[in-house]
C-alpha cells in the first residue's frame, strides 16, 4: 500500500525498480528450489479498466479521473510488462550464477469473447475484445507489441511512455511459457459504443 500511496502503483516508472528489488530478492532466495516463476499473475485483467477493483488488483492505481482510466491502464500495463521482461531477464542471470535452471512465464485470465451474433458488427466487437485483452500475452511472447495497439494508442491520442531502450529491452527477454486460467466465456454486441 506504500508503493500505491507513494508512487502511484503502475502509474510512476519508478515502480519498476522496487518490483526488480522483490524479483532479487525472492529468486536469489528460492531460484534454486523453485523452477516455474511467473511475473505477473493474470495480467489482462486491468483490461476491465471501468472497474476500480481490477485497476487496484492489477496495477495498484487508485485516484484517477474516469475519463484517463483507460489510457492509464495502457500505461500501467505497458510498465508491467516491461518490468517482466527486466525480471524475466534477473532471473535468468541469477539462475546462470547459481547453476541451477529455472523458467519464467506468465498467466493470462482467459475469458474467450464470442460475437452473439453472426452479425459483422458483433463479429467484429469480439475480435476487438479478444486483442483488447490479450494481447499482452503476445508481448510476453514475441517481445514486441502489436501494430495496431499502437495505432488504437494514436487515434485516442493517448501518450504512452515508451522508449527505444524499452523496446529493446521488451524483444531481448521474452517469457519461457505462457499459463492460463480458464474461468468462463462471454458473448458481446455491439452497440456502436467505442
Amino acid at each position: 500500500m506504500h508503493l500505491v500511496k507513494k508512487y502511484d502503483g503502475f502509474r510512476n516508472r519508478q515502480i519498476i525498480d522496487f518490483f526488480l528489488k522483490f524479483a532479487d530478492t525472492v529468486v536469489l532466495r528460492y531460484g534454486d528450489r523453485v523452477k516455474y516463476w511467473m511475473t505477473f499473475n493474470e495480467i489482462k485483467n486491468q483490461t476491465s479498466w471501468m472497474d476500480l477493483h481490477p485497476m487496484l488488483q492489477n496495477s495498484a492505481l487508485i485516484d484517477y479521473q474516469a475519463d484517463e482510466a483507460q489510457e492509464l491502464m495502457y500505461q500501467a500495463s505497458y510498465y508491467e510488462l516491461l518490468a517482466s521482461a527486466l525480471v524475466t531477464k534477473r532471473a535468468h542471470e541469477i539462475a546462470r550464477e547459481m547453476g541451477c535452471e529455472l523458467l519464467v512465464g506468465d498467466m493470462i485470465a482467459m475469458n474467450p469473447v464470442y460475437p452473439a451474433s453472426s452479425k459483422p458488427e458483433d463479429i467484429l466487437m469480439a475480435e476487438w475484445a479478444m486483442q483488447s485483452r490479450y494481447f499482452r500475452g503476445d508481448v510476453h511472447a514475441t517481445g514486441q507489441y502489436p501494430n495496431w495497439i499502437k495505432k488504437f494508442w494514436a487515434h485516442k491520442g493517448f501518450k504512452i511512455d515508451i522508449t527505444p531502450a524499452d523496446a529493446k529491452t521488451l524483444a531481448e527477454n521474452i517469457v519461457d511459457y505462457v499459463d492460463f486460467s480458464y474461468y468462463m466465456s462471454w458473448t458481446v454486441s455491439n452497440t456502436g459504443d467505442e
